[in-house]
């Protein structure tokens, strides 16, 4: 007989996710600490990065780090959305996995999470070590002035990044990746096997096929991109519904 959902038993279940993966997350977390650091530094010593005295006239040496942190970010995602299966890849862990007192949905929603605010609590905390050591260690780099504090948590040039987003760059870089996420999640549940080169080799398809935009709809009509935002969230919410389906059914030991 089904139980009902209890946050009690979710709570258990991510306790034990976290116990479960917390060395395999400490290792990314360094990993991105290190590769967002070195890139980091990599930006602000750039010749052209040293012409700038004030921090607004650092707005173009400020984007690329964003943009390098966004990618770094997403890509990191999507291998975690990817192995949202990973309790079930063996008959041993599988046995593990279903011996936990805990509904299939709640299984479900803890694996979700990990793979997704789980992964980006690990990108913030990687990213926000990097940058705060790059700041300290600026000096031995010849990094000074106004230039030194150009970083992702430059919260004024932040603010006017984000105020220039409208619909069309919100479909670009929020709603288009997270349908990609969704997919990633799929795969994921229905995928044991390298999950991740699958779901590129989905996603590639779809394009080719004409079935997801490629167009850079940062110059579409605001009318349209607001149309593909709610298309992106429509789809990805029908994505996460499959997969939860698959993953219940996939949730059994042979």
């Amino acid at each position: 007989m089904t139980k009902a959902f209890s946050f009690n038993r979710l709570w258990m279940v991510l306790k034990h996710e976290l116990l479960e993966n917390l060395h395999d997350n400490i290792k990314v977390a360094i990993f991105l600490y290190i590769i967002i650091f070195v890139c980091s530094l990599s930006i602000v010593t750039m010749p052209t990065s040293q012409l700038f005295n004030t921090e607004i006239e650092a707005l173009s040496c400020y984007v690329t780090l964003l943009t390098v942190v966004y990618a770094i970010g997403w890509f990191t995602m999507f291998i975690y959305a990817s192995k949202i299966m990973n309790p079930m890849k063996t008959k041993e862990l599988r046995i593990s996995f279903l011996m936990l007192p805990a509904e299939r949905t709640e299984k479900f929603i803890a694996r979700f999470l990990h793979a997704t605010i789980g992964c980006i609590i690990i990108i913030s905390v990687a990213t926000i070590a990097a940058e705060l050591t790059r700041i300290e260690l600026s000096p031995l780099f010849g990094i000074e002035g106004e230039l030194r504090y150009v970083t992702i948590l430059s919260h004024r040039i932040l603010y006017q990044i984000v105020g220039d987003f409208d619909a069309s760059m919100t479909e670009m870089f929020v709603t288009r990746p997270l349908l990609y996420l969704s997919i990633f999640i799929l795969c994921g549940c229905t995928c044991r096997n390298h999950p991740f080169l699958k779901t590129v080799a989905v996603i590639f398809i779809l394009h080719i096929v004409g079935l997801m935009p490629s167009e850079d709809s940062r110059y579409l009509p605001e009318t349209l991109a607001s149309n593909m935002i709610a298309t992106d969230i429509i789809l990805s919410v029908a994505l996460w519904i499959i997969a939860y389906f698959s993953f219940h059914r996939s949730v059994i030991t042979k």
